[in-house]
């Protein structure tokens, strides 16, 4: 299954590879994403094996290549979530006899099976698009979609989490019987981003009955951002988290 854009849209797309190993537990399935969205690939426990998607290359190299990778595996069909021309061609000249991805754009005809879903009118979330194409590779398989899979869709042991919530308070000096209100300023999506201050706006307005802390999160880049919203906080409880310990 391909997911290889950003890592959100990659996120929404694990109730699909859930759907996918419910209903075909002794499949292999694979996930073809980038490296940067690796590590929680490599966590979600519907994916049996990762194909790292190296991205594209000039001219004809960028899909040759991806389709001898795609050969290499010897895969029976191939569900593009998110589909490129790219993605469309290698498939074809990896000789992958079932292809479905959604019926848009020119790259569709490349592929054995399309589904029209008109994404771009947004009248569903996108899990919802994900999950319509793995059903839709089960019906023309003659299996019934008994129920869809429900979240959590990634999990991780209780008492490690409550391990890394007593550091992160130590480290940030934080009363570990507060709550953790994380905000992200700003997206790498197509969408609209709100401004840093409707950010801090929103974090303002928040309450709990026993206290809170909102925390800044950011990435490579983003420290700039966090501090704004920080400033436009003001008196209200906040720190800055800066992530340099990767996804996971």
């Amino acid at each position: 299954m391909v997911r290889n854009d950003k890592l959100g849209d990659f996120m929404l797309s694990l109730p699909s590879f859930a759907l996918l190993k419910t209903h075909l537990p002794d499949a292999h399935i694979a996930a073809l994403v980038p490296q940067y969205t690796r590590e929680m690939a490599e966590d979600c426990p519907w994916i049996d094996t990762l194909v790292i998607d190296s991205g594209p290359a000039r001219g004809w190299r960028g899909p040759l290549r991806l389709a001898r990778l795609l050969r290499e595996q010897r895969f029976d069909a191939l569900i593009a979530l998110f589909s490129t021309g790219r993605i469309a061609l290698a498939g074809l000249l990896a000789g992958i006899p079932y292809r479905l991805a959604p019926a848009t754009k020119l790259a569709q005809f490349l592929y054995s099976h399309r589904l029209a879903q008109r994404r771009s009118r947004s009248r569903k979330p996108e899990f919802m698009y994900n999950l319509e194409l793995a059903a839709r590779f089960l019906d023309d398989h003659n299996i019934a979609t008994k129920r869809f899979p429900e979240p959590p869709f990634l999990q991780y042991p209780a008492e490690q989490v409550a391990a890394l919530r007593a550091a992160f308070c130590g480290t940030h000096g934080i009363d570990t019987n507060q709550h953790l209100v994380f905000i992200h300023g700003g997206h790498g999506g197509s969408a609209n981003n709100l401004a840093p201050e409707q950010f801090a706006e929103l974090g303002a307005r928040l309450r709990s009955h026993d206290g809170h802390v909102l925390v800044l999160s950011a990435g490579p880049g983003e420290v700039a951002t966090a501090r704004r919203i920080g400033s436009a906080l003001g008196a209200t409880p906040h720190v800055i988290f800066e992530s340099t310990a990767g996804l996971r």
